[in-house]
């Protein structure tokens, strides 16, 4: 049989042998073509063409020749070949999004055919490369904040099979985004109103927390800034809804508190500020009450 490997569902075999008859007698050469396998006859001629409707992969193909001689001689030989399969083929995997969050609905999509025709099964594996866990074996996956954060790599594993022993695996992955946390709700306010440089204390105090799409833990940043925009100063990583910059520490002008929201790999920042009033420049006469003062007059002494 030609050709007698890399035979196929599609192959066209021939069926040929070497022949003598010592006599010189008329010979009458007869083939017979069977499915070895399956017990179904194929052919009678010395050429054959296989399909999919008469053979599968690993199915043996017999060819036997019959010689006789029209004198009562006759003789018969045959041979067989073994019909192959192809692997089926990926031409592309895909991801329904390349921009995944953490809360995401991934469903992985392929592309495949099969040369021989055979109908394919596909099979579907997702991980989290990051974490080294497996998310699932169906074509989509939900994740959420449990099983996967933001950076980590979600891969999707693809096998199809032709169910002949025939299989090919591709894959495809994404890398999570992270979102920025909310910005705070702030509010900035003394015990005075308004406060009075080098007395009254400031308080920052966040009315609203910041949320987390990701659902990643948020610290706060405190900063203050004087009326000259100079950081005076700083409470970093804290988890902390308020912070106080004491009165003593003050100055006259507008002040101004920066709360910045970080989930460590993104910020919001939101401000506040406040009028913080001066102190006298000096001695003043009251000239309504007659008194003298850095601070001004008490109302006992404009009472008198």
């Amino acid at each position: 049989i030609s050709p007698s490997s890399g035979v196929y569902q599609s192959s066209s075999l021939s069926c040929s042998a070497s022949i003598t008859d010592l006599d010189n007698d008329s010979l009458t050469i007869s083939y017979d073509w069977l499915n070895s396998t399956q017990g179904t006859s194929l052919g009678t001629g010395t050429a054959l063409a296989l399909s999919t409707s008469t053979v599968q992969p690993g199915d043996e193909v017999t060819c036997s020749i019959s010689v006789t001689d029209g004198n009562g001689g006759s003789d018969s030989v045959s041979t067989s070949v073994f019909v192959a399969n192809h692997a089926p083929t990926i031409s592309s995997v895909s991801l329904s999004s390349t921009s995944a969050y953490n809360d995401t609905t991934l469903s992985c999509t392929v592309s495949a055919s099969d040369s021989d025709g055979h109908s394919l099964s596909t099979s579907y594996i997702w991980y989290n490369d990051t974490q080294s866990t497996t998310l699932g074996s169906s074509s989509s996956v939900t994740l959420d904040a449990s099983i996967a954060s933001p950076g980590d790599i979600i891969r999707c594993s693809v096998t199809v099979d032709d169910g002949f022993g025939g299989t090919s695996t591709d894959e495809v992955s994404t890398t999570l985004l992270n979102r920025a946390p909310s910005a705070v709700g702030l509010s900035l306010s003394s015990t005075s109103n308004p406060p009075m440089e080098g007395i009254d204390d400031l308080t920052c105090s966040i009315t609203t927390a910041s949320s987390d799409a990701d659902q990643d833990a948020v610290t706060y940043t405190y900063n203050w800034y004087d009326a000259s925009s100079t950081l005076q100063q700083t409470l970093t990583q804290s988890s902390a809804l308020s912070d106080v910059f004491l009165g003593s520490g003050t100055s006259g002008g507008t002040w101004t508190c920066e709360v910045i929201a970080s989930d460590g790999a993104d910020t919001a920042t939101t401000t506040a500020q406040i009028d913080v009033d001066s102190d006298w420049g000096g001695l003043i006469t009251f000239s309504n009450c007659g008194q003298t003062g850095r601070n001004g007059p008490s109302q006992s002494q404009c009472s008198s």
